[in-house]
């Protein structure tokens, strides 16, 4: 990757568009790409409170409630190559990997808390000793898992239109930080999950400033200051209901019915977001769709099911 401003150079630019070459041209290595290299090298951290509650069956009934609180941090992912512009794999070039890279990973999850039941339903026929009653009120069970856990943390994506060389070449332009990107829950709708507003379009080095000797000292008004992960997305809160049927026919013959419910109250539980942020040249956000929930997790999923052993 050549350095920053290497494309604004004067002895970089095609006479005849007055535009830049090909990096190709003026590589320090003529003739190669962009050479990756893999090192062992950077850390990432994980650390968290973990408590749970449990009551062991008795009575009918047994519960529990675990609860966790976390924090990932993470220069990078993964080991494989990604673009320059990826949130995963890669690692700045030139600037500081501690003020470009590091931060939360897109598995973070501050906040998981889950609770569990299984209760054994009392059986109807102790008070109404009946054959009929029998069959059809005893044996039930519920069970019920449900869980809230926090959403995950999402990169903001940043195209122009017209394209924009921000920096004549090194690390690839993030979004400048300008205000506060997150809403308060309260605050948020359907069209604005996040503060669009917040980004804004970092500041192009003018080629014309650049000299046979070097460009302007290029600052982050140039290649932005956005953290790799600045928003999070929707959390999840779902409830998982099965209920448990067990009967005999004959000795040797016992049955099982099974019904369960997957988001059993079929609660809208929104995922998506989206996180591309689009300025024209004037510096204005055109993308309309930018801060908008666009995905959703399953909705209700049933399934029934009978098991016979004999």
């Amino acid at each position: 990757m050549v350095p920053f401003g290497a494309e604004f150079l004067p002895q970089n630019q095609n006479p005849q568009t007055n535009t830049p070459l090909n990096d190709n041209f003026f590589r320090p290595y003529p003739g190669y790409g962009n050479i990756p290299q893999q090192i062992f090298e950077g850390n990432s951290s994980y650390h968290s409170l973990q408590v749970s509650a449990n009551r062991r069956f008795a009575k009918n009934l047994e519960f529990g409630v675990a609860y966790t609180h976390s924090r990932a941090m993470t220069y990078a992912e993964g080991d494989s190559t990604a673009t320059p512009t990826g949130t995963t794999n890669t690692v700045p070039k030139y600037l500081d990997r501690v003020f470009r890279s590091y931060g939360l990973a897109s598995y973070d999850r501050p906040n998981i808390l889950t609770f569990h039941l299984l209760w054994d339903v009392p059986k109807l026929s102790r008070l109404v000793p009946n054959r009929v009653v029998r069959a059809v009120a005893d044996g039930w069970q519920i069970a019920n898992i449900t869980s809230f856990i926090s959403g995950k943390p999402l990169p903001i994506t940043m195209t122009t239109s017209p394209s924009t060389n921000f920096t004549g070449g090194g690390d690839a332009a993030v979004p400048l930080i300008v205000g506060n990107p997150i809403i308060p829950k309260d605050q948020r709708t359907f069209d604005q999950y996040f503060n669009v507003s917040a980004f804004a379009k970092p500041i192009p080095i003018v080629p014309s400033t650049c000299t046979a000797a070097g460009c302007p000292p290029i600052t982050f008004l140039n290649f932005g200051n956005s953290p790799r992960m600045p928003i999070r997305g929707p959390g999840t809160n779902n409830w998982n209901l099965s209920v448990f049927k067990s009967f005999s026919i004959r000795e040797r013959i016992h049955f099982k019915f099974r019904a369960e419910a997957y988001n059993a109250f079929n609660h809208t539980q929104f995922d998506g977001v989206d996180n591309t942020v689009t300025f024209n040249a004037t510096g204005q956000q055109t993308r309309a769709s930018s801060g908008q929930l666009n995905s959703s997790r399953d909705p209700r999923i049933m399934q029934l099911a009978l098991r016979v052993s004999f």
